[in-house]
């Protein structure tokens, strides 16, 4: 299994359409700076 982290979901939803098969794409949180 490929992991694949982006960094918002929604491409996350884009790459998953393309990538079939092997590959597990996760989304990071979303960063909290100040």
């Amino acid at each position: 299994m490929n992991l694949i982290i982006v960094e918002s979901p929604t491409k996350a939803r884009t790459l998953t359409r393309f990538l079939k098969g092997d590959y597990r794409i996760e989304a990071t949180p979303k960063a909290r700076t100040r």
